[in-house]
């Protein structure tokens, strides 16, 4: 057999690793760190629950079962109780089934295309606003102090509030709505497949966190003006300013192109949330509005509102919080043909009917309309509005 047969027989991650030498370096390092976090056993520090993230990021990195194995045992502090081989072993197998290419339910899914269903005819598109929008109580301003209130959200008052009351909200978004070992995809607006934008939520906190001290330790240079972001936000803001909401495996899926990608509805592992774009509606109270009948129409719940930073200051990205769905099939049975019909006859973008739809993150300042990526409000169970 030729070497260029052997190439194409090997799983998409084997053939990343032997491209990407240095996506070896990255992802052993961050195994080997994680081993020094392990929380001691038997105190309710969540030492079980941290051995499959571990033993998942031994995976990613090409360990074997055996590597890993001797990895953890080795690194598990003494404790209030024993950690036994079986318990390791519970979660290297679980963490296998999860993670390695061509060897689990998740990467063994069959490729399903999200193609839009037909479009609702114009007649019938117009029965759905009047019903849709017989609930409403008339403009919403979801930006405003009274509404907040009124609804008990609460951001979180970050370090850097004091200059920018909208920067690094993020942080706050990431702990609400996720576990430590979820794999989160955070990258640029062509968002790509980088092996450097997919971590661990544990992982992006830290991240954010430390770019915040970054900047903090900034103030005062003569580069730092109290109303235009430094470069340093402006780069921030440019390298991560989208997120998929959904956690993804850190496996290849195929696209509707039978191409490999780390970022697709192939390779995302929970299917927790879709996205509401109202894609140049305005204004935002009237996108407000229709939130709420949406809510009452639908008996929808929205976890996350973040104002996008466009030009005109009217995008919204609303997260609606998804129940009951673990199979493309059932997404696209209850998403794609159950809810977007109505979205879209409201006016939002279609395009959205993907699981591996990306959103903005907010907290980063979208540079090439000079405004902050803005979270509005969080919810970990999610409103109605």
């Amino acid at each position: 057999m030729s070497d260029s047969n052997t190439f194409m027989q090997d799983s998409a991650f084997e053939r990343l690793i032997r491209l990407v030498p240095r996506a070896c370096s990255i992802y052993e390092a961050r195994f080997q760190k994680s081993l020094t976090r392990i929380p001691t056993p038997g105190f309710g520090h969540g030492c079980h629950k941290a051995l499959l993230g571990i033993a998942t990021r031994g995976f990613i990195a090409d360990n074997t079962e055996d590597e890993i194995f001797a990895a953890i045992k080795a690194a598990i502090p003494a404790g209030g109780r024993m950690v036994t081989d079986k318990e390791i072993k519970d979660a290297i197998k679980r963490a296998k089934l999860d993670t390695v290419p061509g060897g689990s339910a998740l990467s063994m899914r069959p490729s399903i295309k999200i193609e839009r269903r037909k479009k609702l005819s114009e007649t019938e598109a117009a029965k759905v606003r009047k019903h849709v929008l017989s609930y409403s109580n008339g403009p919403i301003n979801l930006d405003s102090e009274d509404f907040r209130n009124a609804h008990g959200f609460q951001l979180e008052q970050q370090a850097m509030s004091q200059l920018y009351p909208e920067a690094f909200t993020m942080i706050q978004l990431i702990r609400e709505l996720y576990g430590p070992d979820d794999l989160l995809y955070i990258g640029p607006e062509c968002m790509g497949s980088g092996l450097d934008n997919i971590r661990t939520a544990t992982e992006w906190l830290g991240f954010f966190e430390e770019q915040q001290h970054a900047i903090l330790e900034r103030v005062g240079n003569t580069d730092w003006n109290s109303s235009t972001p430094s470069a340093f936000l402006l780069n921030l803001g440019m390298r991560y300013s989208h997120i998929v909401p959904n956690p993804v495996t850190g496996c290849f899926g195929k696209t509707k192109d039978e191409k490999d990608s780390l970022r697709c509805d192939g390779s995302v592992r929970d299917l927790r949330y879709t996205v509401i774009d109202f894609d140049g509606l305005d204004p935002l109270e009237k996108q407000g509005e229709i939130l709420h009948c949406l809510c009452e129409a639908m008996d929808i719940r929205i976890c996350a509102l973040i104002q996008t930073g466009g030009r005109d200051g009217c995008g919204l990205h609303a997260w609606v919080k998804i129940d009951g769905v673990d199979s493309l099939e059932s997404w696209n049975e209850k998403v794609r043909d159950g809810l977007f019909p109505t979205f879209e006859a409201l006016g939002a973008d279609p395009a959205c009917a993907n699981p591996s739809r990306g959103s903005r993150l907010p907290g980063v300042y979208r540079w090439k309309t000079s405004v902050w990526q803005k979270l509005v409000f969080i919810s970990k169970e999610g409103v109605k509005l």
